[in-house]
């Protein structure tokens, strides 16, 4: 598998997206927030979503948990981000005031139950993590969360001995968030940049865009 650096992740902070020009710095999948408990939807989701797949991007949207009823939020998000069956979507689980690994856990089954495949997992980060994840939740697809050399601009810029993300890594991930302090044309200031391990760029494409097996 190769290291793709083809990956960003975007919220309301990054404001107005030239999206096009994101396209021709070379990024095809991008992780834009939708949604955060049970009634904030960033507000530049419906933008930052069309634009991404107007421009030829992948979008994979993401969920914000909180302590809330994980069945209220899995709704939310459900609705917000128009999830249908076997879209590709991920669980961000981080913080201190967030989800149990019991709410996340059902959070997790209540989105299974209405679009047919698992979410990608987000979190990693020692001292972010909130806790032990759930027996199901260890079953998810990983989007690991690790700055192994402070804010770069590409993953060029990573140093040969951080070229992975654990030393050694405890399980496989499809996804590795390198920096928070990413470069890329088309967005204003810092962006969260991410490496995809995949055979190619349209195997990644495809795992984003494609119904999960048996759909």
């Amino acid at each position: 598998m190769a290291l793709l650096d083809l990956v960003i992740d975007v919220s309301d902070a990054q404001g107005v997206i030239d999206w096009a020009a994101v396209r021709a710095a070379g990024i095809r999948v991008a992780m834009i927030k939708a949604t955060q408990g049970t009634e904030f939807t960033a507000r530049t989701w419906p933008a930052n979503s069309a634009g991404a797949r107007a421009a030829g991007i992948a979008v994979i949207p993401y969920h914000f948990l909180t302590d809330d009823d994980p069945a209220a939020q899995a709704q939310h998000f459900t609705a917000s981000a128009g999830l249908v069956p076997g879209a590709a979507y991920a669980i961000d689980w981080e913080g201190t005031d967030t989800a149990s690994p019991a709410q996340v856990d059902a959070a997790g089954q209540a989105l299974v139950a209405v679009v047919g495949r698992t979410p990608l997992g987000y979190w990693g980060i020692p001292g972010s993590t909130p806790a032990t994840p759930s027996a199901f939740m260890m079953t998810w697809e990983r989007w690991i969360p690790r700055y192994r050399k402070g804010e770069i601009a590409d993953f060029t810029k990573m140093p040969a001995q951080f070229t992975t993300p654990f030393n050694p890594p405890p399980g496989p991930f499809l996804f590795w968030q390198y920096t928070d302090g990413g470069v890329v044309g088309g967005v204003h200031g810092a962006v969260d940049r991410s490496v995809g391990s995949f055979s190619d760029a349209d195997a990644m494409v495809a795992w984003c865009t494609a119904p999960a097996p048996g759909m």
